[in-house]
């Protein structure tokens, strides 16, 4: 029986790396050292699988081509700037896995376009679809999802139900609630963005009932919607409850003099960084948008090697929580 490569590193005295690295002719491996890593080749009777030798060539050189995956949204890439790290890393650890990763973008996601859109993915050969994040509300899709597998990035819907990557807002929540009383803070109120309501609303209403069960001295009403009546309800709202800090989706556009007036007597937490030409106010959070592209690449890998297509019997969810930033 010929030995192993880890049996002839010991016998030659180095590492079973520097073995591996020498049979690729690795720059950086001395040629005195790739002379004898092949003569003890040799006097072993130790033969390579040129197959499996060519194939993990390209893995490592990132040249193997598996096959081509598409991701769907609802706008292009480049109308999200705040995604850019997903894109990239979905671009990147695609390559790794051997994936060559295609945009499409629905405009009005009526049924002729879905069905247009399967067709054209069925005559590209693409098996797998990454679907979202979705800048909007996403509307009803009618997919055509017996042919495809599909992992649900961002905001996962509620029907059907797919597997689905996307950023831990609890989590994200209950740290800022620990930090907020860690400082002295001990009277939330969580008020809501309507212009990003698809995303935060049932997260942040959850957090707001949870912490109301949870603390006898909470404010009674501790979830807040902005409307644009002029902050009067906000005005009534505030004064009823008596909030000593709030959780915010983002830093808040002005909307009325009076709640700028009452948020700026609070100390504020955002789940959402602030734009380059805003100074925050209070902490925020960053999602981990690389990251979040290397879990759904990742999923949908598993998914198609593992021929699972259509809606799953068994749904996977993976939530990863926010870097956190002080002020």
């Amino acid at each position: 029986m010929q030995p192993n490569l880890k049996e002839i590193a010991e016998k030659l005295g180095i590492s079973s790396s520097t073995v591996s690295r020498a049979l690729r002719d690795h720059p950086r491996i001395a040629a005195a050292t790739k002379a004898r890593v092949k003569a003890a080749l040799k006097e072993y009777g130790y033969q390579l699988d040129p197959i499996v030798s060519t194939g993990m060539s390209r893995i490592r050189k990132r040249t193997f081509y598996r096959e081509t995956i598409a991701w769907c949204g609802d706008c292009p890439p480049k109308d999200m700037p705040w995604l850019k790290s997903f894109f990239k890393s979905l671009d990147e650890y695609g390559l790794r896995l051997g994936y060559k990763v295609e945009h499409y973008n629905l405009l009005k996601a009526s049924k002729r376009e879905l069905n247009q859109l399967t067709r054209t993915w069925e005559a590209r050969g693409i098996r797998g679809i990454l679907l979202g994040p979705f800048s909007h509300n996403r509307p009803p899709l009618r997919f055509a999802w017996d042919n495809f597998a599909w992992v649900s990035v961002g905001h996962a819907p509620d029907k059907p139900t797919l597997h689905s990557v996307g950023r831990n807002y609890e989590l994200d929540i209950k740290n800022a609630l620990i930090w907020l009383r860690q400082n002295e803070y001990h009277r939330p109120c969580f008020i809501l963005d309507p212009e990003v309501a698809h995303i935060f609303k049932e997260p942040l209403l959850s957090a707001a009932l949870m912490f109301q069960r949870n603390h006898p001295n909470a404010c009674p009403e501790p979830y807040f919607e902005l409307s644009d009546n002029g902050g009067h309800d906000f005005d009534d709202w505030f004064n009823r409850n008596r909030p000593d800090c709030v959780i915010l989706p983002r830093m808040l556009q002005p909307h009325s003099p009076v709640v700028a007036f009452k948020l700026k007597t609070l100390k504020q937490v955002y789940l959402s960084p602030p734009t380059r030409s805003t100074r925050p106010k209070g902490p925020y959070f960053c999602a981990r948008y690389d990251m979040i592209g290397r879990v759904a690449v990742a999923m949908l890998h598993l998914h198609l090697s593992d021929s699972e297509f259509g809606l799953p019997d068994c749904q996977q969810v993976v939530k990863l929580n926010s870097t956190w930033t002080l002020d």
